[in-house]
């Protein structure tokens, strides 16, 4: 039964603190599996890390605090996959449905990209691949230049797609791989 442990952590974490504090409740409460019970809190409550004053805004491990009490509203339970896609698209745009489902972790989503109907339009890259985007997002000519730009490892512009050759070059794949 993980809804008395959820109880607690929702107490606990009604004000920020650091996630350590809520295995010593878990302890304190009787329970032997306290690893697996905070990590199922974790998992299953809208947590979020709290700013602090440190550099960068989090301190190392920080403190956690529910989603509601930081934000100062309740956030919905599940997230709307349909907005979630817009907002992808917004960001990331023109995309496939796999670079979608890669970067969200959602499977099934071509129905998605379906029920958006007229919201979006279509295009087909050179290799023939159809690529969504949203009707009204910019989208400069094919004339115009992209600057070189330095990407890190792991940046969200190349987990943002599943096909990177639209971003990377395939004969400067191997360099990064």
């Amino acid at each position: 039964e993980l809804e008395p442990v959820l109880a607690l952590a929702r107490k606990h974490f009604a004000e920020p603190r650091e996630f350590e504090s809520f295995r010593d409740v878990l302890e304190k409460a009787g329970y032997s599996d306290i690893r697996i019970m905070a990590y199922a809190a974790r998992q299953l409550l809208p947590l979020v890390q709290a700013a602090s004053d440190m550099p960068y805004g989090f301190s190392p491990g920080g403190e956690f605090v529910l989603a509601k009490a930081y934000l100062g509203e309740d956030i919905a339970a599940g997230a709307a996959p349909a907005e979630l896609l817009c907002r992808y698209l917004a960001a990331w745009g023109p995309a496939t449905p796999a670079d979608f489902s890669g970067w969200s972790g959602l499977k099934g989503v071509a129905a998605l990209f379906e029920a958006l109907g007229d919201n979006l339009v279509t295009f087909r890259d050179d290799r023939g691949k159809v690529l969504y985007d949203l009707k009204d997002a910019p989208r400069p000519g094919g004339h115009v230049p992209a600057p070189p730009r330095f990407v890190p490892d792991f940046d969200a512009v190349t987990q943002g797609h599943q096909d990177r050759a639209r971003i990377l070059p395939p004969e400067h794949a191997p360099r990064v791989a």
